[in-house]
């Protein structure tokens, strides 16, 4: 086996030691090959999730498809159909999402413009249409039971603006300058049939070469970063959401140029099978492999020496593959996790308390049943708005997911095996925390179903407190001040995100100065994930490095420094070496043929006599020149240090080149541009045949 893996790695290396994973036709034809996937084998990708995690194929189409493309990319015309025991109450599903009268207005109008004719007559300026599209996505991307649809205008104007991170990477990583693009920068071979409006005026814009600003002593020099690829990167994936993970870095590695191992999962067998398969019949398998398998696979696969290491997982195995890529000096980039807490302080009306308590439910047990790294881990919020939250989070629980356990294991994932099922178990068993159960608590051993749970002021050193759940498990913790959630927060390591609840812009910019997460979103729970255009990474114990959309592709390259000095490629001396010679302080000046230079015009000079007491030829470098410059007691000194290229003085000492002197009279740089001494000045006037000036024209010393 560890010949096989390192055979693997020796052809990977050797394709990218031939350059032909930098070829930008090869990184298009391969993202295209990822757009295929997911075009070709949607169908298959539904199966292996509901096989491993028991998710309904609308969680999986939101969560980790987010798209349907037919042959030119047809747009997906899905109806609404019965969602095995999913609730379908439309008036609540847009109460669940929507914050004000208006918009509901504008949902409404917008269903009815797409299911059937408005009941009322009504024209819509173009902005209002916009608009209305706006609403509907945020509504369809926000529903855990909704089928997905879109309509041709709809696609054509927000498309990508709007739907899932996944997509939105794939054609941001090529949004780049480079010939053969499109004049907007977006290339016309990833994406054919489909307007880029968006995606040129909303998308970060990359570049394969970024010119930076020098100080004026580099003139005429020029200098950029260049983004290389790293070379052969190993991607290891978690099982939550099998594809999307996935997918998601393994696009950021292709697009800059990496030749890529992809270790999936073998907690979700399916899912790591199918991207196996897939993968080798769609894109290059001499640049892109996946290798399945368990622990022992990962162990060796971390032995062999990567250029870079993606993770996405838990901190025990985190740490594990950090102490590996110690050993090689390999970089790592983290996806860890941690107890990400709601702050909760709407009760400023009922309908504030509503949306927060239908945010939290979808937040918390909406993906994965809770089996999510970003999803809400507990709830802090004042004793006083305790009763209220659990009524309504038991409320919309029921609304959402249904009465029965039967209509629950249809529209909710199970827990992906016994051993996560009997972790989570052992959570709820301790005798204390069982008793602050106040919500749900059944458990379903063989179908590996937990009922969404709600707990009330646990004790705080319990492991349910301790550790991250992972589950549909939300506990409640009481402050007598919702201020006090601060110092909670602070007192425990770092989480991947913080949501708060609240219309207290006090309590909102505290949170942001005085805590430190991933992320922080204000009255809203995920959906900053799903925001390419913001990178998406931990912090401390959460982890570290960050991806999605430009910032996957910055993850797997490096900046490479061009410091270009022009001025050399045009004088054909690219090949000369600046420092071959030292650097010279001893030469005078002088009429005698020796190189010579001036250190013209001391600042504390004469100008009548032109006397400088800096009358020392100097060879310096660049650095040298930044030095003089900066001192005050050499800057007092000299004016103007003359500096001979390092280059010219080797021809010179190769007696390639000869330096002729000129007096300081000759110089007709001074003549035209500078104050003259009245001796030159009366030699000069007199060269023009012009007459004495009425007055003097020069000073005396």
């Amino acid at each position: 086996m560890e010949n096989d893996l390192e055979r693997d790695l020796k052809e990977l290396r050797d394709t990218f030691n031939t350059g032909k994973t930098k070829e930008y036709s090869w990184r298009i034809s391969q993202l295209r090959g990822l757009l295929h996937i997911l075009e070709d084998r949607e169908n298959d990708i539904f199966l292996a999730l509901k096989k491993d995690l028991g998710k309904h194929h609308v969680e999986a189409y939101r969560d980790e498809v987010r798209w349907n493309s037919g042959e030119k990319y047809k747009l997906c015309s899905r109806k609404l159909e019965a969602m095995d025991g999913c609730q379908k109450d439309a008036d609540w599903q847009v109460a669940l999402l929507l914050d004000s009268p208006t918009l509901v207005t504008m949902c409404f109008l917008a269903t009815n413009s797409f299911f059937g004719p408005p009941s009322v007559n009504c024209t819509l300026s173009r902005s209002m249409r916009r608009l209305r599209y706006r609403v509907v996505l945020i509504l369809l991307m926000r529903t855990c039971w909704f089928e997905e649809f879109i309509t041709v205008e709809l696609h054509n104007s927000l498309f990508f603006s709007y739907l899932g991170v996944f997509v939105r990477t794939m054609s941001v990583v090529f949004t780049c300058h480079q010939s053969g693009s499109a004049s907007n920068g977006v290339p016309t071979t990833l994406f054919e049939g489909v307007s880029y409006q968006a995606l040129s005026v909303r998308s970060p814009t990359l570049k394969l070469r970024e010119s930076v600003s020098l100080p004026l002593a580099a003139f005429p020099s020029s200098a950029s970063l260049i983004p290389e690829p790293l070379g052969v990167v190993l991607i290891i994936s978690t099982w939550n959401f099998p594809i999307g993970l996935s997918l998601e870095p393994l696009i950021g590695a292709i697009a800059a140029g990496n030749a890529v191992v992809l270790k999936p999962s073998e907690l979700a067998p399916s899912c790591a099978s199918f991207l196996a398969e897939t993968i080798r019949d769609y894109l290059d398998n001499s640049a892109v492999k996946v290798i399945e398998g368990g622990t022992d696979k990962g162990e060796k696969l971390l032995q062999l020496k990567f250029d870079k290491i993606f993770f996405t997982g838990s901190k025990r195995v985190g740490r594990a593959i950090l102490l590996a890529a110690a050993e090689h000096f390999t970089p790592v980039t983290l996806e860890l996790g941690g107890k990400c807490p709601a702050v909760v302080d709407t009760i400023s009306s009922s309908r504030d308390t509503n949306m927060a308590a239908k945010r939290i439910v979808w937040g918390k047990f909406g993906p994965c049943a809770g089996q999510c790294c970003v999803g809400i881990d507990y709830i802090l919020t004042e004793k006083k708005y305790l009763p209220k939250l659990v009524e309504l989070s038991k409320k919309y629980i029921k609304q959402c997911y249904g009465d029965d356990t039967a209509d629950r294991t249809h529209s909710m994932s199970k827990i992906v095996n016994k051993r996560h099922f009997s972790r989570l178990k052992s959570l709820l068993d301790e005798p204390l925390v069982k008793s602050s159960i106040v919500y749900g608590g059944s458990l379903d051993e063989e179908s590996l179903y937990i009922e969404p749970t709600i707990l009330v002021d646990p004790p705080l050193d319990a492991e349910i407190m301790t550790e991250e759940i992972f589950g549909p498990l939300l506990p409640i913790i009481t402050l007598e001040r919702i201020e006090d959630s601060i110092e909670f927060i602070r007192a425990r390591p770092k989480p991947l995100a913080i949501y708060a609840f609240t219309e207290n812009e006090t309590l909102q910019k505290r949170l942001i100065s005085e805590t430190s997460s991933g992320s922080i979103m204000m009255n809203d729970a995920i959906l900053q994930y799903a925001v390419d255009t913001l990178p998406f990474g931990g912090v401390g114990g959460s982890g570290f490095g960050r991806y999605h959309g430009k910032y996957s592709f910055d993850n797997f390259s490096h900046e490479k420094r061009k410091y270009a000095t022009e001025i050399l490629e045009r004088a054909n001396m690219v090949r000369c070496h600046p420092c071959q010679t030292l650097v010279d302080t001893e030469s005078k000046l002088g009429a005698d043929g020796d190189p010579g230079s001036l250190a013209d015009a001391d600042w504390a000079g004469c100008p009548t006599t032109r006397q400088s007491t800096s009358t020392t030829l100097v060879y310096c470098e660049t650095m040298s020149v930044v030095y003089l410059s900066s001192n005050l007691v050499q800057h007092q000194r000299t004016k103007h240090i003359k500096i001979d290229i390092h280059f010219v003085h080797d021809l010179v000492v190769a007696g390639q080149v000869w330096v002729l002197h000129v007096s300081s009279r000759y110089h007709y740089a001074d003549i035209f541009t500078k104050g003259l001494p009245t001796t030159l000045f009366e030699e000069f006037r007199t060269s023009l045949s012009v007459r004495s000036p009425t007055a003097q024209t020069a000073g005396e010393c």
